[in-house]
């Protein structure tokens, strides 16, 4: 416990929790994929030593009879979030990207903070996975025996928007960050970062976006999530649409969206979405310092 405390402490939660999916699963901890974090990568020792005491504990807790007694309870977690994780998300996203990965896979975590969620892939010569890290939709009243559970924490009247607003938007990332963490493109990017003034900057760091660089990177998530959603049909999409916009303070999203028409009806030039991120790049030194002030005023974010 201690240990895994400091770990945190230093990488934080999402950076901890991806280290372990480059293993086997406990009590196995040899690494099966390519540690390509770069918070790991540089500390590939530190991630080796943390496993095998995860191991120790695995053992001596006797971690496996725990998760077997509790079996129900994560096989009721896992139907939950299968109904409400839509059967054709993966293959409109790869239609829409124009991009396939090997494997999907959703891992749920029933003791983690309602509403975490956090995508992360994983990759070796022969595939690539992405995984989603899903906290949680809604609290539950605590049962003494597993057995006893109707619900299990991952349903409610709001899971819709909850799956689409974590895992649609977890995925997009892994679809798009990638790309945008390339050096080609942090630099591009850099070259409007003027336009990231103090009343935006103020916002963005709220929701822990402190630099340009975060906030264009959440910008195309999540102009990628609304095209998705309205490729899928989403009934709520104007709402979803008006709280990235007004709420969260994304004001470039209307833009992206006129311009992203041309690669939707152009595939043939544009079959992946990569080829058509520099446009989007590109739109951002179109804008000035202005311009980021009275999308923010006219976006209601309180801000004159």
């Amino acid at each position: 416990m201690h240990k895994t405390q400091e770990i945190i402490k230093e990488f934080g939660v999402d950076v901890t929790l991806q280290g372990l999916l480059y293993s086997q699963e406990l009590p196995n901890v040899e690494l099966i994929y390519e540690v390509n974090s770069p918070d790991w990568k540089q500390n590939r020792e530190k991630l080796i030593e943390y496993l095998n005491l995860l191991k120790k504990f695995y053992v001596e807790a006797n971690v496996y009879e725990f998760i077997n007694q509790h079996k129900a309870f994560y096989l009721g977690a896992i139907a939950e979030a299968k109904s409400h994780i839509k059967p054709n998300l993966i293959q409109t996203m790869e239609n829409y990207f124009g991009t396939a990965n090997d494997h999907y896979s959703v891992i749920l975590a029933p003791n983690q903070p309602f509403g975490m969620g956090f995508g992360a892939d994983v990759e070796n010569r022969q595939e690539k996975i992405l995984y989603q890290i899903l906290a949680p939709a809604n609290g539950i009243e605590w049962k003494e025996k597993a057995d006893d559970y109707s619900e299990f924490g991952y349903s409610g009247n709001d899971a819709n928007e909850y799956y689409r607003d974590l895992v649609v938007h977890e995925f997009c990332h892994s679809f798009i960050t990638p790309i945008i963490e390339q050096e080609e493109y942090k630099a591009k990017i850099n070259q409007s970062d003027s336009l990231f003034i103090p009343k935006l900057d103020s916002l963005m760091t709220e929701q822990g976006y402190d630099n340009w660089w975060s906030f264009v990177n959440e910008h195309l998530v999540r102009l990628g999530e609304i095209r998705i959603s309205k490729k899928m049909g989403t009934d709520d999409l104007e709402e979803m649409r008006n709280y990235n916009i007004k709420e969260n303070g994304f004001i470039l999203i209307p833009d992206a969206e006129q311009l992203i028409i041309e690669y939707e009806t152009n595939r043939k030039e544009y079959p992946k979405f990569e080829l058509f991120l520099p446009k989007l790049v590109e739109q951002l030194n179109s804008f000035n310092k202005i311009d980021i002030k009275n999308k923010m005023a006219a976006a209601n974010n309180g801000y004159k």
